[in-house]
């Protein structure tokens, strides 16, 4: 994979990652334990998928570090600022 496809892509999954990132902070201050649950396994394949990561052999520490990493990445390069609106019923 060249190297400007590979930052195509960084880009792409940092802009997942902080939309999944903003969506788990909601869920979170709304209570909804569900979707909270849901947002982090989201959160997890996101990481996963970008890193190239295989579960079954990759030790957790891996992907821990991965995970912290990507995070990291996905605020430091945002290119813009995600805003979250709420619709009151």
């Amino acid at each position: 994979m060249g190297a400007e496809t590979r930052c195509n892509k960084d880009v792409h999954y940092a802009r997942l990652h902080r939309l999944l990132s903003a969506a788990q902070e909601e869920a979170k201050a709304l209570g909804l334990k569900n979707v909270l649950h849901l947002s982090n396994m989201a959160l997890m394949q996101t990481v996963v998928d970008w890193e190239g990561l295989a579960l079954e052999k990759d030790a957790d520490a891996k992907l821990n570090a991965a995970m912290r990493e990507k995070a990291r990445l996905s605020k430091e390069h945002g290119r813009a600022t995600i805003t979250v609106v709420r619709h009151d019923a």
